[in-house]
């Protein structure tokens, strides 16, 4: 089985490229405080520094798919802070696959990531959709307020167009991009499901 970031997207690309996956925890039994984006954000941005000590500048892609993309969110309001300028400087596209920056035609954005959630995980408890609902909420409120820090980046946002089984389209085309001004955003459209919109 391959992974089409690791085995086939560094041959297409004309310049060598290192690629670099980033997971969090999905389990079924995982608690409402093991997913705080705050949390993941903190992680992901220590592991980048570590990896990219020798070579700070280097060009740096997000790729990210679902709620990684409000973890990706949080990492790039972060590079804001003066400490991690070399960071913000390096971004140069943030490729999003079917991520709730916002609410959808008939849900507010910690009900799409609620359904995210019901969908990825079995048996979510209660107090997990709970604090889905919040902390998605807050982040999207933090990134209205600092919407500037895609300014420096191109972003290409993904959007489903296939119903999920019987759950429907999980992140409508509303839900799904950001609506930058300009020619800051792509919109792409893909014939796909919440699942499938990232396997090529």
């Amino acid at each position: 089985d391959k992974l089409w970031l690791k085995d086939i997207l560094p041959e297409r690309l004309r310049r060598p490229a290192r690629v670099m996956l980033f997971s969090y925890n999905s389990s079924p039994a995982i608690s409402a405080a093991a997913l705080k984006l705050d949390d993941h954000a903190n992680s992901l941005l220590q592991s980048l520094n570590l990896k990219r000590k020798d070579d700070p500048h280097r060009p740096l892609v997000f790729v990210c798919h679902s709620l990684g993309g409000l973890v990706v969110k949080q990492v790039r309001g972060r590079l804001l802070d003066d400490s991690y300028q070399s960071l913000f400087e390096a971004t140069r596209l943030v490729v999003f696959f079917a991520t709730p920056h916002q609410g959808g035609n008939y849900a507010n954005v910690g009900d799409v990531v609620a359904k995210i959630a019901s969908m990825t995980l079995r048996e979510p408890s209660n107090d997990l959709i709970d604090a889905l609902k919040r902390d998605s909420i807050e982040a999207t409120k933090r990134f209205e307020q600092a919407r500037h820090v895609f300014e420096r980046c191109l972003v290409i946002s993904f959007s489903e167009s296939r119903p999920y089984g019987n759950m429907g389209i999980i992140v409508d085309k509303k839900s799904a991009v950001l609506n930058l001004p300009g020619s800051r955003e792509k919109q792409i459209t893909i014939d796909a499901d919440h699942g499938t919109i990232c396997k090529f």
